[in-house]
């Protein structure tokens, strides 16, 4: 079993990513981020644009499920079709995914996150570090990008960066203290 650590820093002194870790702590952020979220407070919008804290997390879930395609792709498993959908040039994705998931309580998009993201957790396990380090691994995202570039842009960076907003609308609310309280 390897760990999930990716070496980066190509073409300098090589250090040590640990992309599992990485996927784990933004999701365990995002689940700090809307804990104990009144129900009703998972429907206002505004948190991004217009979106509310559950649109956000349908969201968020289906980049969870194109992680999970890209990690399968590198495992040898076929595509789910979520990549596809991403990386299809009508640039619906977003709208699309979270339109898909309108109809999902809260509990039902974290039970759906939670199952992707474990299996995510399962592939990296299997993955060699050099693997997820190489270069041109995923030539749509591009050339000099690898797949633990994506881990951290696309899923951690990400997160954390929805997760900021849901901290900020949850300071707005009474009686709802944000995550970082």
């Amino acid at each position: 079993m390897h760990s999930g650590a990716a070496v980066v820093g190509r073409g300098k002194a090589a250090s040590t990513m640990h992309a599992r870790d990485v996927v784990k702590y933004g999701q365990l952020t995002l689940l700090g981020a809307v804990d104990g979220l009144a129900e009703a407070a998972w429907e206002e919008p505004g948190v991004c644009g217009a979106w509310s804290v559950r649109q956000i997390v349908a969201h968020l879930d289906s980049y969870e499920a194109v992680l999970l395609d890209v990690l399968g792709q590198m495992a040898g498993e076929p595509e789910r079709g979520d990549l596809a959908r991403y990386r299809a040039p009508d640039g619906h994705f977003n709208d699309d995914a979270v339109a898909a998931r309108a109809t999902q309580s809260p509990a039902a998009l974290l039970a759906s996150l939670q199952v992707t993201h474990g299996r995510c957790l399962e592939l990296l396990e299997r993955m060699p570090p050099e693997l997820l380090a190489r270069t041109g691994t995923i030539p749509w995202y591009g050339a000099e990008y690898a797949v633990d570039d994506f881990i951290v842009y696309a899923n951690y960076g990400h997160k954390r960066e929805h997760c900021a907003q849901i901290d900020r609308f949850r300071s707005t609310l009474n009686g709802q203290p944000s995550h970082g309280s």
